[in-house]
Formats: C-alpha cells, sequence, structure tokens
C-alpha cells in the first residue's frame, strides 16, 4: 500500500521539471538567438550579461566603422581624381595626335589642279584682274587665252596651267582657294607674296 501512496507524488514532479527543462531550454533559444554564441553565460552569470552587452556594443560600433570605411572607399581620392584628370588629358593629347597625323596624310592625299593669272604688285594690279575676270567669264578658254596675253608667270605658255598638285604645295593664300572654293569658277583677285592672282580650278580630289 505503501507504494501506491509514493507513485502518485513522484510523477508530478517529473511532469514540472519536464515544463522547467522546456521554458528553460525555450529561455535558452531566445537568448542565443539574441545574443549569439554567449547565450549560457547570459543565462547563468549577471556579470557575463554585463560582458555580453558591452561586446554587442563593440560589434555595432565595429559595424559602424567599416561602414564608414565602405563608404569612403566610394569616395574618389585626390589620387584617384589626378589620375582620371592624366587619363582625360591622355584622350585628348591622343586625339590631338591623330588630327595631326590626318591632316598629315591629306597633304599627300588631296590633289587639284588649277590655272591662274599672275601680275606682280603694281597699283592698277587689281582693277585689271577685276576687269579680266568679267571679261573670261568663267570660260576655261577665255581664262588660257587672258593668261598667255598677260600673266607674268612663267606657266602663261601653258594657258596659266599649274598642273596637279597637293595640299602645301603652293603658298597658303592659294592653297586656301584651291582646296576650299568652288570648281570652274575664276576666283580673285587672290593676293599672296607674289603678287595679284586670278584662280581657275579644274578638279580636286574632295
Amino acid at each position: 500500500s505503501r507504494k501506491h501512496q509514493e507513485i502518485p507524488t513522484y510523477r508530478p514532479t517529473m511532469a514540472v521539471m519536464r515544463s522547467l527543462l522546456s521554458h528553460l531550454a525555450g529561455f535558452l533559444l531566445l537568448l542565443a538567438s539574441t545574443a549569439g554564441g554567449n547565450a549560457f553565460c547570459l543565462a547563468f552569470s549577471p556579470s557575463a550579461q554585463s560582458a555580453a552587452a558591452t561586446m554587442s556594443t563593440s560589434t555595432t560600433n565595429a559595424a559602424t566603422r567599416n561602414a564608414a570605411n565602405a563608404a569612403a572607399t566610394l569616395t574618389p581620392t585626390p589620387t584617384c581624381q589626378q589620375s582620371q584628370q592624366a587619363a582625360r588629358r591622355t584622350t585628348r593629347s591622343t586625339s590631338a595626335l591623330r588630327m595631326g597625323l590626318f591632316d598629315g596624310l591629306k597633304r599627300f592625299t588631296d590633289r587639284a589642279a588649277a590655272s591662274h593669272i599672275l601680275l606682280s604688285f603694281a597699283p592698277d594690279a587689281e582693277s585689271r584682274l577685276e576687269e579680266m575676270k568679267t571679261d573670261i567669264d568663267d570660260s576655261p578658254i577665255k581664262f588660257a587665252e587672258f593668261a598667255q596675253l598677260y600673266s607674268e608667270c612663267p606657266s602663261s605658255s601653258s594657258g596659266g596651267s599649274l598642273g596637279e598638285f597637293g595640299r602645301g604645295a603652293m603658298v597658303k593664300e592659294f592653297d586656301e582657294v584651291v582646296f576650299h572654293d568652288e570648281l570652274n569658277v575664276v576666283h580673285g583677285p587672290i593676293e599672296t607674296k607674289f603678287g595679284y592672282h586670278l584662280i581657275y580650278i579644274t578638279q580636286r580630289s574632295d
């Protein structure tokens, strides 16, 4: 009969222990989720709780410092800015070099053919050429005739024809007209260091 009296008092004790253990396990899991690997220290030691709180603050500060460092790496430093400026200058220099090479190449590839009538410096030189220009009226035949009669250049013997030549072969003022102005039209008078010219462009490789 004594065994039957002890059994009822023993079973509730086990149930209570299971309940306590269950609550304790839940408490430990909760601490583990909020404080990481320090859950057991937090559960059993008040001083450990304070240490863990300090660790949490240190972790937060470290995270803040890491974020600041990450932001700093995104901000261009003076050295980076100088490198970018140097890169832009290099690009501009390369572009200028390419343009210079292109202009030099055009000097050899651009060709033109033209005739001219030259009068040396004289008070009436420009007015005489203006009268010839009106009489020629853009006719290549008349231009050749007037060149043979009035031009002071040795090319007068061939009707003023200079043949075919490249860019830069003539003086700058002459070159500008030949390589930019309209074909089969009388241009001028144009002043150069040799005198005044009427120019007739017959062809050009644009």
